[in-house]
């Protein structure tokens, strides 16, 4: 009797472990996939902000091309004021 008693103890106990391994190993992965969501959103916004600063480098870019086209060309027409003044006289 006392055998199939602590038999019995020791099956219960067995699959109380073998439920808290459960549950562990369930938390395991709640946490994992929580964690690989973080990163996944983190990585999300860097990109976005990557993209997004790459676009201004671009449109700073542009502009700096523009102004320079206008600064020499001032320059060019100044120049060119300059010979028309010389010839005419």
């Amino acid at each position: 009797m006392r055998a199939a008693f602590t038999a019995r103890l020791a099956v219960a106990s067995a699959r109380k472990g073998a439920a808290v391994r459960t549950l562990r190993h369930d938390a395991a992965r709640a946490q994992v996939a929580a964690r690989l969501a973080a990163i996944g959103a983190s990585a999300q916004h860097s990109a976005t902000f990557f993209r997004a600063r790459h676009d201004e480098v671009k449109k700073v870019s542009s502009e700096c091309v523009i102004l320079s086209a206008i600064v020499h060309l001032q320059r060019f027409l100044r120049f060119q004021m300059k010979v028309k003044i010389l010839k005419s006289h």
